[in-house]
């Protein structure tokens, strides 16, 4: 078995990771659930190419969850974050420019230089998109595009003035703010996009249906916990594919408004 958290992988959030993971391989294990991993895995990336039928736990963002990796993962639950831009089980992306720049709306992004960490990011990619389609007109709203194939990377290259933007999830800036403070002092939220599900914890759909559950239960189990608490996780919803149909949704409509791509 492996088990990995891949979302918000910083090495400073690594010993949070690991009392969350030992939490939870407790609770897992005194439900029944056996030959959970000792420790996390750090070393996979975010939008991975496949789910292995040994991932016993696992984070992945929703837009693909329901494209490259559609079949691939069962949902156990969504966390609900106590952070600015969480509502509930729903998150939002962050526009985010350099503190110094002149840019103050998203109508004045047109023509600048945006940065994507992944074409199948939902929050760099899908609802920046869904956000910037109205006003295109079905035309390309950006100067220049960038792939700059991370988070980091994009708060990064906006920090440098290479990039003149880029959205970042709402958790993410939590806890680039929390701890590279000095680096977010040269970021400013812009705006915000449209909003969908938080990224959800996920097992491989080859994991036993009563093994997902005891998951489930022991993942609830730790609401209020220290453990829980040091990710800001609040608490958790039950979430289906047919609420993360909302990513797609999104990805329609912008195509409907003759923008297919976040250009």
């Amino acid at each position: 078995m492996q088990a990995s958290l891949p979302m918000y992988n910083i090495p400073e959030m690594h010993p949070a990771f690991a009392a969350f993971w030992a939490a939870l391989r407790d609770e897992a294990t005194s439900r029944g659930v056996a030959g959970l991993p000792a420790g996390l895995r750090y070393d996979l990336p975010a939008v991975p190419d496949r789910i292995d039928a040994d991932v016993i736990f696992t984070q992945v963002c929703g837009f693909p969850l329901l494209t490259r990796l559609k079949g691939q993962a069962t949902i156990l639950l969504t966390p609900v974050y106590d952070l600015p831009g969480c509502d509930g089980p729903m998150h939002t992306a962050f526009f985010i420019v350099r503190d110094d720049s002149p840019i103050r709306s998203i109508p004045d992004l047109r023509g600048k230089t945006i940065g994507i960490n992944s074409l199948l990011s939902n929050t760099g990619m899908n609802l920046p998109r869904a956000t910037i389609a109205p006003l295109a007109a079905g035309r390309p709203y950006f100067g220049r595009r960038v792939i700059t194939g991370s988070h980091t990377a994009s708060i990064e290259q906006v920090a440098d003035g290479r990039i003149d933007v880029a959205a970042i999830d709402c958790v993410t800036d939590a806890v680039f703010r929390r701890h590279r403070p000095a680096l977010m002092r040269r970021i400013r939220v812009l705006a915000e996009t449209v909003q969908s599900p938080s990224l959800p914890f996920v097992t491989a759909a080859a994991t036993p249906p009563e093994t997902a559950l005891r998951l489930r239960d022991s993942l609830q189990a730790l609401v209020g916990s220290p453990a829980a608490l040091g990710l800001s996780i609040r608490g958790f919803e039950a979430l289906g594919e047919a609420d993360y149909r909302l990513v797609l949704d999104h990805q329609d409509e912008a195509a409907r408004l003759g923008y297919p791509e976040l250009v």
